[in-house]
Parts: C-alpha cells; structure tokens; sequence
C-alpha cells in the first residue's frame, strides 16, 4: 500500500511539472490573449497562471506534498513565473473568511472540548423512542441540529460515529450488520450530509462564498438557510427511508432509556465552562443569522466569541497551537483562485468560449445536472473537499452565468456533490466518521446508501429548480 502511494506521488509529481512546462511552449489562444490584455495582462503570464493551476490540480490528485504546501507552491508560481501581483496572489488573508474560519475552529474546539455537543446530542436521543427507527431519527435529528454550531464536520461526525457505535452495542447490533450499520448512517447524515442547509455548518461554506465573483459574495446565514431549506428537509426525508428500508434490522430490538440517561449522568452536572460556552455559541449563532440586520460580519462575530472564549479561559494558549493551522493555510491559498480568475481576464475568457454553447442549452434542469455530475466525477480524482468546492465554484461561475443562473446557486450545488463517498479513498471525512465505529463496519456495508445519496441529492437539486426560479437565482 505505502509502494502503491510512493509511486502515485511520483506519477502526478511529475505529470503536474510536465503539464506546467508545457504551458511555457503551448501558443495562447487568441480570445486568452485579448481577455489578458483588456484586463492589463499579457496572455503568456495569463497562461503560466492556468499552467500553475493544471499543476496544482495534479500534485493535490496525487498528494504529492501537505495540501497547503502544494497550495502555496502554486501562488508562488503565480507571483514568480506568472509575475502576478504579490498582493494581489495572497489577498485572500486578508479578508473576513479567513479570520472567520480562524474564530469558527476556536468555538468549535470550546464545543467539543467542554463536552457540550456530546451532553446535547445525548439529550436529544433521550427524547425519541427507543428501538431502530427512533434512535435513526435521533441520530440525524441530533447531527442536523448541531450542524450550524460547529464548523467542524470532521470533529462533528467522530462524535456522530461514537454515538451510533454506543446505540448499536447498546441494541446488540454486532459487526457489520444493517442495524450498525444503519445507525451509522444515521449519524453520518446528520452530521454530515444535511451541512450544506447552514453556511456555519461547515468551514466548506464560507470557503464557497468566497470563492465566488465578488458582487456574489454578500450571503447572509438566513439567505443561505432559506435557499437550501427544501433541498436539506428532502435529503433529511429520502435518507431516513433509505437506512430504515435498506438497512432495517433483522430482528426488532428495543432497550431502555435508563442507559442513555446513564450516559449523560455520568458527564456530571453542566460545568461552568459548559454554560459560558453555549452562551457564546448561542449569542454568535444569532448574530450570524441577523447579519444583514446588524450589519457584523460574520468573521467579526466568530473572532468575538472566540476572545470571549480566551478571556473566559474555556480555551488556552494550548488550544490556539492545536487549531488546524496547515488546513487555515490552505482555504485562504486557493480561496483567492476566483479572484485571480476574473483579475486576469481568465473568466472572461471562459464565457465568451462556452457562452454560446450555453445559451443553446435552455434547460436548466441540464445546467444543474453538469455541475452535479462534474463534481461528483472530480471527487474520484480529487480526494480534497475544499479544493473541489473553490476550483469548480470558481470555474463554474463564468459558465452558468452565460445561462442566467446565479454562481450562488451553482456553488451550492457543488457543495451537495462534494460528500460522495462511493470510492473509499475519496472522502477524508468519512473515513474519519468510519474510523469512529471502531472498526466494526466496513465501506462496503455503506456503499449502497452512497450509490443512492448520489441519485437522490441530483433528483432533489432538479425538484429543488421551481424554487429557486421563485428565489431569484435563474
């Protein structure tokens, strides 16, 4: 296996530098050329931009190198051999997202760190029935009201894995069987699958408003919740008849709410840190929400209730090193890639090439259903999620807006492609979610429900259509 990785870093190590020495020799393409040059650029430097990206693309599909390393290397190469603006390159740290994601993981280490997701989430399972169906819809009722608290979907379906592990021994599921692993599935879809209902619910969000055309980019958290409502309500509903139909226990069991209960007792009474932070989380959620109202940005409110949660002393100076810093490096890299798109004419380029293919195409069930599929087809190559949701955001931007559909609308149908996990390696997250059932399920005792969550996120984008014409966005 270790041999196997080796010689996939050496293949796209080598292909990505190969690709980029050939952009030095390739001929511009005219309309590349007179895009470059309205925008102020030259049209060789605007192909070593695109050359830079193609090598990017591939050392990330072999993982050559950290992704943030290989995310650096590429805006060095945009400012060294592309001869781009420095500031220009990096413009991206200095915006709100970044700081914004910087504050988010903060809130979410003093979630997880006190205990008080895991005292929620028990909570919440107490108060539905005790047999299969019920503890299914606990497990998803919990992770979907979680979800807009924490940033985090990794840190969030570990917790959602080791739940649905402690249910399942708790009902005497054992080892790979449907109940297990439908529990699983369970959590997986709460803490999951419906994030892309709540920009807060994953750091992915943030990282695709930003990565579209500036006048794109003002989306508060309620236009985003109303915009995915129907499309989460309706994943919500098709999944939970997925795992209670397609993985319905052999034998019905049912146990007693006295272990739950035992469960959440032995965390002990709520702490004080405990209550100081869910009354920070709280505060911030509601001034996420009535962004627009108040007019704080939502980087202004995480950073604030992350100081608070400092000055408090909730969080230490050990926490502020434990923050995923490698991971911050990389979203305010490649977050800057629409930027740099539209600054060197790229863009522009791009629509008046696929302009007037689309305007042949005037359905935009097609135009949803390309976005959907590309993405999901990419996700075979590319196992980050973050670099799927800013590269095809940024690129399909230009192309949907030539069929008068907003680049809103396009991202967040990426957004709801970027999950797939039929291909073990292609989703980091669900093998951190796998991982937590400690062993006791295996990709292939999940993979039918990951062929259906395909069909059925594409089908419930296409009903999804009607509603977002009355939106506004197409």
């Amino acid at each position: 296996m270790k041999e196997d990785k080796k010689t996939r870093k050496k293949i796209f190590g080598i292909l990505g530098t190969a690709f980029f020495v050939l952009f030095l020799f390739l001929p511009v393409p005219a309309g590349l050329a007179a895009a470059a040059s309205a925008h102020g650029y030259g049209g060789r430097a605007v192909m070593m931009v695109i050359g830079a990206l193609v090598f990017a693309i591939c050392w990330w599909v072999g993982e050559v190198v950290h992704d943030w390393c290989t995310a650096l290397i590429l805006q060095l190469m945009w400012v060294i051999a592309a001869g781009m603006d420095f500031r220009l390159v990096f413009a991206a740290f200095s915006n709100t997202t970044v700081w914004l994601m910087i504050g988010a993981f903060s809130l979410g280490a003093a979630i997880t760190g006190t205990g008080l997701l895991t005292r929620v989430s028990l909570r919440l399972m107490r108060l539905f029935p005790a047999n299969y169906r019920g503890q299914v819809l606990a497990m998803m009722t919990a992770g979907t009201i979680c979800g807009p608290l924490m940033p985090s979907t990794t840190a969030k379906v570990v917790l959602g894995s080791k739940l649905a592990c402690g249910s399942a021994d708790l009902m005497g599921y054992g080892s790979g069987t449907k109940g297990r692993s439908g529990l699983f599935l369970a959590a997986w879809t709460g803490f999951d699958l419906t994030a892309p209902m709540f920009i807060s619910a994953s750091f992915m969000g943030y990282s695709m408003v930003a990565s579209l055309p500036g006048e794109y980019r003002d989306v508060s958290w309620i236009q985003w919740f109303i915009a995915m409502l129907p499309w989460g309500a309706l994943i919500f509903v098709s999944m939970f008849f997925v795992i209670t139909l397609c993985y319905r226990p052999e034998r019905k069991v049912s146990f007693s709410k006295k272990e739950i209960t035992a469960k959440a007792e032995a965390l002990g009474p709520v702490s004080k840190n405990e209550k100081i932070t869910g009354v920070i989380v709280i505060a911030c959620l509601i001034f996420w929400i009535l962004e627009k109202a108040t007019g704080i940005s939502a980087g202004t409110v995480a950073l604030a209730g992350a100081v608070l949660c400092f000055a408090f002393k909730v969080l230490g100076s050990k926490d502020l090193k434990s923050l995923p810093w490698g991971f911050i490096i990389f979203v305010g890299v490649v977050l800057n890639m629409g930027e740099m798109f539209v600054s060197t004419g790229i863009s522009d380029w791009l629509t008046a090439l696929v302009g007037p293919v689309m305007k042949q195409i005037d359905s935009p069930v097609l135009v949803i259903a390309m976005v959907f599929l590309i993405t999901a087809a990419m996700r075979f190559a590319v196992a980050s999620q973050t670099a799927t949701i800013t590269i095809l955001t940024s690129l399909f931007a230009p192309i949907v807006l030539a069929a008068g559909i907003s680049p809103f609308l396009a991202g967040l149908v990426v957004y709801t492609a970027v999950p797939v996990w039929i291909a073990y390696y292609q989703n980091p997250t669900y093998l951190a979610a796998l991982e937590g059932m400690d062993g006791t399920i295996r990709h292939g005792n999940t993979l039918k429900a990951a062929c259906i969550y395909v069909g059925a996120a594409l089908l419930v984008n296409i009903i999804n259509i009607p509603y977002w014409m009355m939106l506004g966005y197409m």
